[in-house]
């Protein structure tokens, strides 16, 4: 607009000159700390929509780093009792469903190595029962197993340096056995495709065959479904959202990376284009004031827009 226009030609004005009439349409606040600049916000948004019909959806508040402003424009927003979204993403790279597929990634990559191996059953994702799963871990301490061991039978005394074997000692360690090929099988392909190398589109397709032989869409949905049943509804949405995220990285990684590449390159790359996804929120309900950052936020036609923290050297930066 003019007004706007006006303000940033001649805001740092020293010397008196007029800017554009002032038609209302854009209004400068000075405040003491970013407490009293989310209070005024708050009680603005209150009063236009009580005094002039307004509604939530009308409104967007746009910042320039969400941290900045956590715990603050929200509980004031809260306090006056406005609705809003916070359209903070997510950090997700320690969520299950990446550090199953990037503990997978590094147990084939590293020969089997049990570090990795046990990261990745211990999400829960794989189809193994936490019991079993400890089972295995306190044989592996016990024996110190590692990377080839896993391929291998494994012989030893389940109850370590014992005098005698029983029945029962016997019937343990082919359960024991049992358990390893059922952990061991799946990786060892997944190594195999890895040590072959290839380019992007053959790997991400070796690290979808894996996800897809151990059911970890089918366990991730019960893993929603069971938060949904704990009145969790949005961390059961935001599971479930995590495999579509997954599915598009491994989609970008398709078409990118054409040149062949090993297993190793490709499972860093991987991991880089986790770190950086980030996983927004999604709006609850349709008439709600919306607050996100400057590089992020695209409000569609907002009647009234506050831009918080507009100081210099911060906003811009």
């Amino acid at each position: 607009t003019a007004a706007l226009a006006a303000v940033e030609a001649h805001l740092f004005r020293s010397d008196g000159a007029p800017g554009c009439a002032d038609d209302g349409s854009v209004r400068l606040v000075s405040a003491a700390n970013k407490y009293e600049e989310s209070a005024w916000i708050a009680a603005e948004i209150h009063r236009l929509v009580r005094e002039e019909g307004y509604r939530w959806r009308d409104f967007t508040v746009i910042v320039r780093r969400e941290d900045d402003y956590a715990a603050i424009l929200d509980r004031a927003l809260a306090q006056a009792g406005i609705p809003c979204f916070l359209d903070t993403p997510a950090d997700v790279t320690s969520a299950p469903l990446m550090a199953y597929t990037l503990a997978a990634l590094d147990a084939a990559n590293a020969r089997l190595e049990s570090d990795a191996l046990f990261r990745c059953l211990k999400t829960g994702l794989f189809p193994m029962e936490p019991d079993d799963v400890a089972e295995l871990e306190n044989y592996a301490l016990l024996w110190a197993i590692d990377r080839e061991a896993w391929d291998s039978e494994w012989k030893n005394h389940p109850r370590g340096f014992a005098a005698e074997w029983t029945d029962d000692d016997r019937a343990r360690l082919e359960r024991l056995n049992g358990l390893r090929c059922a952990v061991a099988e799946p990786l060892m392909r997944l190594r195999n495709k890895m040590n072959a190398g290839g380019t992007g589109a053959e790997l991400a397709r070796a690290v979808y065959e894996f996800l897809t032989e151990t059911q970890a869409a089918d366990r991730l949905h019960a893993a929603a479904d069971a938060l949904a049943l704990d009145g969790e509804p949005d961390a059961a949405a935001d599971a479930l959202r995590l495999w579509d995220l997954l599915m598009a990285l491994l989609d970008q990684t398709a078409l990118v990376l054409r040149a062949p590449l090993d297993g190793r390159r490709y499972g860093r790359l991987l991991e880089l284009a986790i770190q950086s996804a980030k996983l927004g929120e999604l709006p609850q309900s349709l008439d709600e004031v919306t607050v996100g950052g400057a590089d992020r936020t695209r409000p569609s036609a907002p009647r009234v827009v506050f831009l918080a923290g507009a100081v210099q050297g911060v906003f811009p930066a």
